[in-house]
Formats: C-alpha cells, structure tokens, sequence
C-alpha cells in the first residue's frame, strides 16, 4: 500500500481573556514574633481591602509563606562566629479573575496605597488553554490533508483514510507578563486609570500525518 507523509503546523492568535495578579509582601524584625505579627497584619490588609472592591478573601491564593532567620559573621579572637540578626518574612499571593479593566484598576489602586508597599505584577492568560491548543491542533490536521492533497494530484492519485498522526506541541506562552518595577510609582498607579492592552497569544501546533495514498 502506498503511502505519503506530510508535516502540517497551525498556528493561532487567542485574545487572553484572564487577569492573574501576582503580589509579594516582604518584612523584617528581629523577633520572631513580631516578624509573623507584621507579615500577617500586612496580607490582611491587601485581603480586606480587596474584599472592599469585591473581593472574597477565599479569591486570594497564597503561593509561597515563609519565614527565615538572618545571620551576621563576627571574628571573636580570631574564631569566626555566626550571630542572629533578626528575621525575614515574605508572602507570596496571587489573584484571578476574567478581565476586566474597570476591575483591574481598582485592584492596582488598593495595592499601590498599601502601607506594606507590595510589589507586584500582572499576567493575561487563557482561561482554557487546552481549548486554545485543541483548536490549532485541529487546524494543523486540516493543513496536513491539504498538503497531501495537492502533492497526490500532482503525481495524479488520490488522498485516503489516515494511518497515523504524530505531533509535538509547542507553547507560545501561556501568558503576557506586564511587570511594574521602578519606572512606575505606587502614587502614579494611585493617582491614574492605567490602560493596559494584552498582546494575542500565539499558540502553534506541529502534527505529522501520514495517509493512504490511492
């Protein structure tokens, strides 16, 4: 039975369609105590606050808690020692919700007049990124029986049923990071309704198809 291989690739732009904040608190103290009190006094201010736009405190996902002492190295009669210093503490949480500008801002104008001064960024992701992917891999199959169909006309015969498919999936990113660093001030994002455009995800697809050829 004769057979012909081709290689199909699809490839598609999806508009993202969900926000992920991604916040992180940090403190220092030199008492265990009042290091935890402060790191915790600090997350629930950014969770109340949010619950003020709307929010529910359950919408707020912690990713990373931790707590570690600091150390200082001193020379004690030519003997180097390690002595505490204190504590660090950071808090890692992240928000998700469907786009939504108007939204959105709000939440940057509660984070920018947190006494703890977060930092913080933001991602536009897909809500169904498998979908997203399910779609150019049918694409791609669509392009492969095409190709096959103009080179078996060429040698004048006929595409048949499909024998076998295979495919490595490429990932264009998954998200499009829009991260706030020194240039913007937490007075600035206070004070102005930011206007924040995502670029499309390009999501591409390589399937090899090989078909009966008649």
């Amino acid at each position: 039975m004769a057979e012909i291989t081709v290689k199909g690739t699809g490839k598609k732009k999806f508009t993202p369609d969900e926000v992920h904040v991604y916040m992180d608190l940090t403190a220092k103290a030199e008492e265990y105590g009042k290091v935890f009190s402060l790191i915790s006094s600090y997350s629930d201010g950014i969770k109340n606050d949010l619950n003020r736009i709307g929010f529910s405190k359950d919408d707020v996902k912690t990713t990373d808690f931790r707590v570690e002492p600091q150390y200082e190295g001193y020379d004690e009669n030519g003997i180097w020692k390690q002595r505490l210093t204190g504590y660090n503490a950071s808090h890692s949480m992240t928000l998700v919700f469907l786009k939504d500008d108007e939204k959105l801002n709000k939440v940057l104008q509660v984070l920018s007049l947190q006494n703890s001064a977060p930092s913080f960024r933001v991602e536009y992701e897909l809500s169904d990124p498998d979908q997203a992917k399910d779609e150019v891999l049918s694409h791609a199959v669509t392009v492969s029986r095409r190709k096959a169909e103009i080179l078996a006309e060429a040698a004048e015969r006929k595409v048949g049923e499909i024998l076998s498919i295979t495919y490595g999936w490429k990932d264009a990113g998954a998200f499009v990071p829009l991260a706030y660093g020194k240039s913007v001030t937490r007075a600035a994002v206070s004070n102005t309704a930011m206007d924040l455009t995502p670029e499309d995800i390009e999501i591409e697809e390589d399937v090899t198809v090989v078909f009966e050829l008649l």
